[in-house]
This record gives structure tokens, C-alpha cells and sequence, in this order.
């Protein structure tokens, strides 16, 4: 299974999946004030584009929280003394 991409039809851009879709989105429903982020802006909030193109949500919001945390030296077992 591959990526599930999302095209916005306002900009035109690209985004790999929906996350990264609503994320380009900015502004309040209330107000009446939504927009398409510039690609400026995006960037500005750690968005890149993959390797086709399409705009992604920065790595650490694409794992598991526990991905993130986990460190080489959180890895291995406590030491224990003997």
C-alpha cells in the first residue's frame, strides 16, 4: 500500500496524506478567514516536500510518540549493581 496523497483544490499543492492537507490550512471557519498557507509559511512550520514533491508534516509528527522518545541509551536495559 502505498502513500495516500491529498491535493488541496484552492492551491493546487500536493500533500502526503491528510495531516499535512489540514495542517497547510490556516485561519478561523468563524471569521471567515481560511487560506491555503503560502509555501513560505509552511516551511516555516517544518513542512518539506518528499521525494515526489508532496508536502509532509515534520518526521517527529509522522511516528509514534514512543519512536521519538526512544534513545540509544533508552534502549538497553537499566544497569543493575551486583
Amino acid at each position: 500500500m502505498g502513500i495516500l496523497r491529498s491535493v488541496c483544490p484552492t492551491c493546487g499543492e500536493i500533500f502526503a496524506g491528510v495531516a499535512a492537507f489540514d495542517a497547510h490550512r490556516t485561519g478561523s471557519f468563524k471569521q471567515r478567514t481560511r487560506r491555503c498557507m503560502s509555501r513560505r509559511e509552511m516551511q516555516t512550520h517544518g513542512m518539506t516536500r518528499n521525494e515526489k514533491g508532496w508536502w509532509m508534516m515534520p518526521l517527529v509528527t509522522n511516528v509514534a510518540p514512543w519512536f521519538v522518545e526512544m534513545t540509544p541509551s533508552s534502549t538497553k536495559p537499566p544497569d543493575r549493581p551486583l
